[in-house]
């Protein structure tokens, strides 16, 4: 009998294989590691479409539309957050605020860990990140930035790390040869506007990081 978790990957599988056009295969041997996993495209233009066309999880039914990324895909910098409206002017603002000093915004590549912009309200979104982060796997490998900037819950799932934030916001981590450094989460620091200090000491490093990279 099939349990929960490998029909689950079943599905992913063949819901993989009919957004790259295959409408007939056999029955895969299922693993953590399956190579369809990493059947991708190979642009990031293509990824794009792909994931505009994704029906992995049930966001893909619920959303209001799919967020790629913004801004340059070729940048030094990558913003990762987990589901943060980029597009929202307010939040916007407050990036380019934040960032100043560091790098001016529109040369900063912004993205998030779930492509489905939502308004669907969960505290666990394990299963749904689980089927994006291979998109977000692609999508950095095309243009390796130097420095991956992730807000809380987004660095969470990126380095499998539950540490509070409180204790490792501003520091330095590798992901993929990649610097890493968290930051708390925006609306953290909207409801506690007494942590913006540790903020700011937190940008200062990120720039003398970025200087010695």
């Amino acid at each position: 009998m099939m349990t929960q978790e490998i029909q689950k990957e079943l599905l992913y599988i063949l819901k993989k294989k009919k957004l790259l056009g295959v409408k007939y295969v056999e029955i895969p041997i299922l693993s953590k590691n399956n190579e369809f996993k990493r059947n991708l495209p190979n642009s990031l233009k293509e990824l794009n479409e792909y994931v505009d066309n994704c029906s992995l999880c049930e966001l893909s039914k619920v959303k209001e539309s799919s967020f790629f990324g913004k801004g340059q895909s070729n940048s030094s910098i990558y913003i990762v957050g987990l589901n943060i409206d980029f597009e929202n002017k307010k939040k916007y603002l407050v990036l380019k605020d934040m960032m100043k000093g560091i790098m001016p915004i529109d040369d900063i590549y912004m993205t998030n860990i779930l492509k489905c912009k939502h308004k669907k309200i969960k505290k666990n979104f394990d299963f749904e990140v689980e089927q994006c982060l291979s998109y977000f796997e692609k999508e950095i490998s095309f243009e390796k930035p130097k420095l991956i900037i992730a807000f809380a819950d987004a660095f969470k799932y990126i380095m499998k790390n539950n540490d509070e934030i409180l204790d490792i916001s501003g520091n330095v981590f590798e992901y993929k040869k990649i610097t890493i450094i968290p930051l708390m989460e925006l609306n953290f620091l909207n409801k506690n506007p007494s942590y913006k200090e540790k903020m700011y000491q937190d940008l200062k490093k990120i720039k003398n990081v970025l200087e010695k990279i």
